[in-house]
């Protein structure tokens, strides 16, 4: 059987426009106005709070523009998980630009024809991506974020001449959101060719909050939540960095899985949520120290791909916690159906549709 799926209008009892108006980066500004001082991002020593965030996002916002770049321009995020995806991902947005993540493990030969596809104009890289980004010689502008800009602008530089060209206390406007377009996120869905989705505020905030309309919601304000899955996918971008930010909750960022070294973690920074894929629960089922790891977690979550039952199992009998599963897909920004939506604990089951999807089976 194969999903047929049909987004409605996001329904009357989700009030969207009380919770983050109509440009996605809006929900920051409102995280930041509700908990100021709460934890927003963590990494390594790096501790970020939400108005640290907001402010970030503004002066990333405003350097874009001051860049050159103009409204519906197209901005590549060729990063791992670090708190400058996050920073430069919401400051495209909330300057009307358009994001355009990308896997960072491309190699140039796949990366030159999505930039060129895109039309991107910037590219903000890391410094570990920058040597495929070079080889594609691709005509665009180079952020480089980290310490070692490799001779290239530095995302820290962006920021300060966002913030040197901005006067105290303005804040960039643009008007943008809605059904203007947000993100262009690359998916080979079920050929080998990967296709430009293109998803619009509207699109990204309805995901987001029918996912907070449930009575157990995958963030609330007193979590932190792991994103240890790749930002450049939709699941970990607006499935989970999407409800962590409009809940003000917490995110941990982990930019390389290591099944030891993120158990460790997860004790270190109090997680208590954790959305992960197969992979990870595959690799964690069985080992001894899990149960002591995810003794503060309250839930469990897998998806992007069928979860075997023989891992579900595993990990409940160890940690007597169920690995709730849901189903999605790029094009639906992704939420589509999970087992929080009716709280089953059913093993082998992507559950019920969030509310305001029509779900239809074929053969």
């Amino acid at each position: 059987m194969a999903y047929s799926v049909v987004r409605r209008a996001v329904p009357d009892s989700l009030t969207v426009s009380d919770h983050g108006g109509a440009n996605l980066a809006e929900y920051v500004r409102q995280a930041a106005a509700q908990r100021p001082d709460g934890p927003a991002l963590a990494v390594g020593a790096t501790r970020l709070t939400w108005a640290d965030v907001d402010r970030a996002v503004d002066a990333a916002s405003a350097g874009f523009l001051a860049a050159g770049l103009t409204q519906g321009d197209r901005i590549g995020l060729f990063l791992g998980n670090c708190p400058e995806f996050v920073i430069a991902y919401f400051g495209v947005l909330r300057a009307g630009l358009v994001a355009v993540p990308l896997n960072p493990g491309l190699t140039a030969p796949e990366l030159g024809p999505l930039l060129t596809h895109a039309g991107a104009k910037l590219v903000v890289a890391d410094a570990d991506s920058m040597p495929a980004l070079r080889l594609t010689g691709a005509d665009v502008q180079v952020v480089v974020a980290g310490p070692d800009a490799s001779g290239e602008r530095s995302f820290d530089a962006l920021l300060e001449a966002g913030r040197s060209g901005q006067p105290s206390g303005d804040q960039v406007e643009t008007g943008v959101g809605g059904e203007d377009l947000a993100v262009i996120l690359y998916t080979s869905g079920t050929s080998g060719e990967p296709k430009g989705a293109m998803l619009t505020h509207r699109a990204l905030r309805g995901s987001i909050e029918q996912v907070a309309s449930l009575e157990r919601p995958i963030a609330t304000p007193d979590d932190v939540v792991l994103l240890v899955l790749p930002l450049a996918h939709i699941y970990s971008l607006n499935g989970t960095l999407g409800a962590v930010v409009r809940q003000a909750a917490t995110a941990v960022l982990v930019d390389h899985f290591d099944p030891e070294a993120t158990l460790r973690l997860i004790q270190q920074h109090h997680v208590t949520n954790i959305p992960g894929a197969p992979a990870i629960w595959a690799a964690w089922a069985k080992r001894p120290d899990l149960a002591p790891a995810l003794a503060g977690v309250r839930l469990l979550f897998s998806g992007s791909a069928g979860l075997p039952v023989d891992v579900q199992q595993q990990v409940l009998a160890t940690t007597g916690l169920f690995v709730h599963e849901g189903y999605g897909l790029t094009e639906a920004a992704p939420g589509v159906s999970s087992t929080l939506v009716s709280g089953s604990t059913t093993s082998g089951s992507v559950g019920q549709p969030f509310p305001g999807v029509e779900v239809r089976l074929v053969d």
